[in-house]
């Protein structure tokens, strides 16, 4: 809540200036009440508008994510079968909220806080390099430990090298 305070002379300068009229430092108080209501219901109008667009970007990034998960790459299917095989906890299509979006990762090992992604032949453009360079820096500096990328051929083409290059990560 807003504090509304004065120094001690500025409070003695009103009152002086009022002449101790009780009429008058009525009406102060009763327009320093009126402006703490006032900032109390900007302060309820502000929380909401936070609620709903948290609620907002939540659903949006749960229908996001909907989608993906029926939209499965082979590269992704193979690569959860691989770590099925090394018996790894993972989700897959997870939604990583950071401060001010949310992205949904390919793979999120939660016990290790490490994400790994499969990317297609459209990562390999220079604006997609930038665009994943960024992505990886936002979700490190949300908390995630490591970022790591497969490309979809190296998923589709050398299983044994992913797996040892899984278990090297780990």
């Amino acid at each position: 809540m807003l504090q509304i305070t004065l120094e001690e002379s500025a409070v003695d300068k009103i009152i002086k200036l009022t002449n101790n009229d009780p009429e008058i430092i009525e009406i102060l108080e009763e327009q320093l009440v009126k402006a703490r209501k006032r900032f109390a219901k900007s302060k309820k109008r502000r929380d909401n508008y936070k609620q709903k667009r948290d609620l907002s970007r939540r659903n949006a990034a749960l229908r996001f994510r909907a989608d993906l998960l029926n939209k499965a790459t082979e590269a992704e299917k193979v690569f959860k079968a691989l770590l099925k095989t090394i018996d790894i906890k993972y989700k897959f299509q997870e939604i990583i909220y950071t401060k001010d979006s949310f992205y949904i990762v390919d793979f999120y090992l939660p016990h290790q806080n490490i994400v790994i992604e499969i990317d297609g032949g459209h990562h390999g453009t220079v604006d997609q390099k930038i665009k994943d360079k960024r992505r990886t820096q936002v979700l490190k500096d949300g908390g995630i430990s490591k970022v790591f990328r497969f490309t979809n051929m190296e998923v589709l083409k050398d299983h044994e090298a992913c797996l040892k290059r899984i278990q090297k990560l780990l």
